[in-house]
């Protein structure tokens, strides 16, 4: 249980999500392959929906037309999809 314990206590002191994480740009460009849910769930936030299939997990921000982040079997992310607004503001900016 002290392990446990120690290896949480370090991530705990980080700050959360704020509800709107997942609407910038700047929380989907600290996204990188393998992270983890937690660390997923720290920049940007709780998803509005959560699907599972084949040992796989997706999270849906807000809903499935919005952005998505994939998650494999053991819990690291994947890919993700931007959502479609930061997605066109992108394509209107160049980057």
């Amino acid at each position: 249980m002290a392990a446990l314990l120690f290896g949480v206590l370090p991530a705990l002191a980080e700050p959360a999500a704020s509800p709107e994480a997942w609407q910038h740009r700047e929380s989907w460009a600290r996204l990188a392959k393998g992270m983890s849910r937690f660390d997923v769930f720290r920049i940007l936030g709780e998803p509005g929906k959560v699907a599972s299939y084949d040992g796989f997990e997706r999270w849906e921000y807000p809903d499935l037309r919005g952005g998505r982040v994939n998650f494999d079997d053991v819990g690291a992310l994947l890919s993700w999809r931007l959502p479609p607004g930061l997605r066109r503001a992108a394509a209107t900016t160049g980057r």
